[in-house]
Formats: C-alpha cells, sequence, structure tokens
C-alpha cells in the first residue's frame, strides 16, 4: 500500500503538468478573403504557412471615466497551403483561451502543430511554434512579422513557412547539451 508522501507527491506532480490548449478550425463555408502577402507568400510545393493575425482599434470616447471602452482587439492564428489556400482558422479568444500551448490537429496536417511561445501584442507581436522535427519562430527561419493596419486600426501579419512534411534530416543541426 502506498504512503501517504508517495500519493501526495505523485498528485502534486499531475498538477504541474500542463496540457496542450486544442485550439479549433473555426473557418467555415463561405468564400475565403483575399490573401494578404503579409499573412502567406507562395513557397512551392510542401510548404505550408502558419500566419497570425492580431489588431487593435481604438475609437475615442471622450469619457474620462472609461478612458480604454473604445478599445477593442482581434487575435487569430491561420494555416495556409502551399498556394496559399486558407485551410484553418483559429482563435484563442473563441475557444476560451486557456494559454499557451496551443495546439492544432487536423486530418489534413501529418503532424501536430504546437504554438509553444506567443506575444499578442499589436506593437511587437511574437509567436514559436513546434512541428514534425522542426522549430520555427519570428526573426528566424525567415519568420516575419509586417504591419498592414492603417487609420485608427493597428495591425499586424506575422508568417512563417514549413514543410508539411518535416523537415530533413540533413538540415536539422544536432547541437550537444553543455552544463
Amino acid at each position: 500500500m502506498p504512503s501517504f508522501y508517495t500519493l501526495a507527491t505523485a498528485l502534486a506532480s499531475l498538477s504541474v503538468v500542463s496540457a496542450n490548449c486544442n485550439l479549433d478550425n473555426k473557418l467555415d463555408s463561405g468564400p475565403l478573403p483575399k490573401v494578404r502577402s503579409q499573412l502567406c507568400l507562395e513557397q512551392g510545393a510542401g510548404a505550408y504557412t502558419f500566419a497570425m493575425d492580431v489588431s487593435e482599434l481604438d475609437v475615442p470616447t471622450f469619457s474620462s471615466g472609461a478612458m480604454w471602452a473604445g478599445l477593442v482587439g482581434s487575435r487569430a492564428f491561420m494555416v495556409y497551403d502551399e498556394g496559399c489556400a486558407l485551410k484553418g482558422v483559429y482563435s484563442p479568444h473563441q475557444t476560451g483561451d486557456c494559454g499557451a500551448p496551443y495546439a492544432i490537429e487536423e486530418p489534413w496536417l501529418p503532424y501536430g502543430l504546437i504554438v509553444t511561445d506567443v506575444d499578442f501584442s499589436s506593437a511587437d507581436p511574437y509567436f514559436s511554434f513546434s512541428y514534425a522535427n522542426g522549430k520555427y519562430s519570428i526573426r528566424n527561419n525567415h519568420c516575419v512579422c509586417n504591419e498592414i493596419g492603417s487609420g485608427l486600426r493597428v495591425e499586424q501579419g506575422c508568417r512563417c513557412a514549413f514543410p508539411i512534411h518535416g523537415e530533413s534530416k540533413r538540415n536539422v543541426l544536432s547541437i550537444p547539451f553543455e552544463a
């Protein structure tokens, strides 16, 4: 029979394990929006694009008691195929945002896509994700963010291409761990 301390330790370790926040595809069957180059550029056969769009709109309320009442925003992830056809739209705030890591699993993705780190700031957005045997992040792997807003709307579009079937073994660097 396990001791009280063994049982308490096991239960405590389960509470620190973080589960992925699974995102549902919100793409409906209506007409697809026009592809913006800030979100997807055709990369060729086998290269899909993971994108993020963050925006903020501030409409003046002229109320000193509620100065942020006119502030609204949105954030969404998108996956485009090699021809920049939109395959999926994922909105964390519509899923009941349980925080990163976010998991995207689809029948048309051979592997799960895991967003490991994200900053939804419209001033300096950032994401990193893992897919198959590769890791991708803004400011690395040719992944970029671009300003696409105008007027009172601040909007940034971020994009990152990834191979749908994973990285080839010869492109993966083996870096030894040093303590």
